[in-house]
């Protein structure tokens, strides 16, 4: 690695960078320095770029490519302006690899370059393809690398939109991490073979599969693989996620090519762990069309609806897990969560008295940090009527109740806890599948899920008037598997009624 280009993000080395990768012979193998910095793209004109290589081995060993800013090209700031400014892009390279290397961005700098949302999509950390390519890269794999800190998506799988071509192909991200990105986390347009595995995920959006052009008659190359627009042979595996939600596709816009994906061994902590897909299966001009996805094996999460839903009149009004015009679909051997109505999250104070002066009880610790915001929380102590709650904060040590206490008392525990709201009571459906032909739903556990499936409660039921056939559902367990404890001391009562039993299927 040449000494001359600065390695400690004194200075912008983007051009520099630039003319180091396009005179790679083929074979190059590039070390950087241990924990060196560079300053990259920092201009609509000048990014980082690494194009028509072949064989190339980058070792970051640790090394941060770092952007701080975004400018168009009058200079201008370019915070919510929609214009393609990624960390690194790559075109038209083949059997590239790049190990130990940072990606980092200006999200959450909290300077002017602090941006997110929409009208900064484009300003991701990694662009595969894209605008300039009609090639398409070839055997790309990242290994210990992270993306963070970006104002668009995190990774965006592009082909040459404008004349479907360069669709990429086999391309790897494994070992790495994905976090803080201000749109989505991967946005997938243009890709045949791309394997997503043994990754530590944080963030809002997790991905989507979107058709930004939609695919003409010749999608497809004549050995059936995908020309540019399109998402095949797609796996997820084995990574950590705590994502705001985890898998959109909006296939329904239009023919894109969209065909066996697999979502497999995710950990999804208290993330979600919802899937919603919207396809277009059987329209005669879009082949490989949404057939071929599996889900399995995947765990925790609370799975949200993308729809809205209500406890009070449930199901949600889509699914968890909700597919339209799939075909050849498998949803098996997943223990993943739904939400249920809160009983209430509460902290503990010790050393607390309870004494009661003219009708009014106040709650008295040295050890409370009451606050504005605890006023209508419950509270839980001996002596305290069941359900009362906090009135009004006099102090950060004291707070009255609502309703006087039945008996004073001192050296108390005490519970506090926000107000509960249909306690343990299921919100929304597991998996919806409409206009779907072929699926499996075997030996999953859905704890907290109103029902295992249906054919109805998808994105876009509507559009999808061809019933759903060929399902085989069995060895399913639902309901309120693990109710929430209700009471931080057993000995009041009343005691709340027992909940039903999990309902299950038949065995498989």
């Amino acid at each position: 690695m040449p000494s001359t280009i600065p390695s400690n993000c004194s200075a912008d080395a983007t051009s520099a960078l630039n003319t180091l990768f396009a005179s790679l012979p083929a074979g190059a193998v590039v070390n950087f320095p241990d924990n060196g910095c560079y300053l990259v793209s920092g201009s609509a004109t000048s990014d980082l770029l690494i194009a028509n290589t072949t064989g190339v081995t980058l070792n970051g060993d640790g090394t941060t490519f770092r952007q701080l800013t975004y400018k168009t090209p009058s200079g201008a700031d370019a915070c919510g302006v929609l214009i393609r400014d990624p960390i690194l892009t790559l075109q038209a390279n083949r059997d590239l690899t790049v190990n130990n290397l940072v990606l980092d961005g200006p999200h959450g700098s909290g300077t002017q370059y602090d941006c997110g949302g929409a009208m900064n999509e484009g300003d991701a950390g990694l662009l595969i393809g894209g605008p300039a390519d009609a090639v398409g890269n070839h055997g790309v794999t990242f290994d210990a690398v992270t993306v963070e800190n970006t104002d668009g998506d995190g990774i965006d799988l592009y082909p040459q939109l404008a004349t479907n071509s360069g669709a990429n192909s086999n391309i790897v991200f494994e070992d790495g991490a994905l976090q803080n990105w201000g749109w989505f986390g991967i946005v997938g347009e243009g890709v045949q073979g791309f394997s997503f595995s043994h990754n530590n995920v944080i963030g809002g959006g997790f991905m989507d599969v979107e058709v930004d052009n939609a695919c003409p008659a010749n999608c497809l190359n004549p050995d059936g693989t995908l020309r540019g627009d399109g998402v095949a042979a797609m796996t997820i595996s084995n990574n950590t996620f705590q994502v705001g939600s985890f898998l959109v596709s909006e296939g329904g816009r239009g023919c894109m090519p969209q065909t066996n994906w697999v979502i497999s061994d995710n950990n999804f902590g208290s993330g979600n762990a919802g899937v919603s897909l919207d396809g277009s299966y059987g329209e005669p001009a879009c082949p490989l069309d949404n057939t071929g996805f599996t889900y399995t094996y995947n765990s925790g999460g609370t799975t949200g609806s993308a729809c809205g839903s209500s406890y009070g009149t449930p199901p949600g009004f889509c699914a968890g897990l909700n597919l339209a015009g799939w075909a050849k679909v498998t949803i098996a051997n997943n223990d993943i969560g739904f939400p249920i109505g809160v009983l209430g999250t509460r902290r503990t104070i010790t050393g607390a008295s309870i004494s009661t002066t003219g009708g009014v009880s106040s709650l008295t610790s040295s050890t409370a940090t009451f606050a504005a915001s605890d006023v209508g929380d419950l509270v839980v102590a001996q002596g305290v009527t069941l359900g009362d709650t906090i009135a009004s904060v006099t102090s950060p040590t004291t707070a009255t109740l609502r309703e006087p206490a039945a008996a004073d008392g001192s050296n108390l525990t005490v519970a506090i806890g926000e107000g509960s709201y249909y306690p343990d009571a299921p919100l929304i459906q597991a998996v919806g599948l409409c206009g779907v032909y072929g699926a499996t739903i075997a030996n999953n556990v859905f704890d907290g899920a109103y029902s295992a499936w249906a054919p109805t409660r998808c994105f876009d039921e509507t559009g999808y008037p061809t019933p759903t056939t060929g399902v085989t559902a069995c060895g399913n367990t639902w309901g309120v598997i693990h109710p929430q404890p209700y009471y931080a001391f057993t000995s009041l009562t009343p005691k709340p009624a027992p909940k039903p039993a999990p309902l299950a299927d038949a065995a498989c």
